[in-house]
């Protein structure tokens, strides 16, 4: 076997608990993107990484909402 074909595995557990929480808050607050959840969770007192809560907000395949387009009128006389 190649060794460029043998590839680092985490073994470090999923965090169920992070994941419930960040998907909590992403159902409040639609409009909040991973930066935002992750200080509404630092200021609950849980300390987390930044890069964790982006992993976590990717898994469970969230992401801001995007905001409808406004539809204008345009009238004969403007043209």
């Amino acid at each position: 076997m190649a060794r460029s074909t043998n590839r680092y595995t985490s073994t470090k557990a999923a965090d169920p608990v992070l994941a419930e929480r960040i998907k909590a808050i992403a159902c409040d607050r639609p409009r909040f993107g991973y930066k935002r959840i992750c200080l509404l969770i630092r200021a609950e007192g849980t300390k987390v990484n930044h890069k964790r809560v982006y992993r976590i907000y990717r898994d469970l395949n969230l992401a801001v909402r995007k905001r409808g387009r406004r539809k204008y009128l345009i009238l004969a006389n403007e043209i």
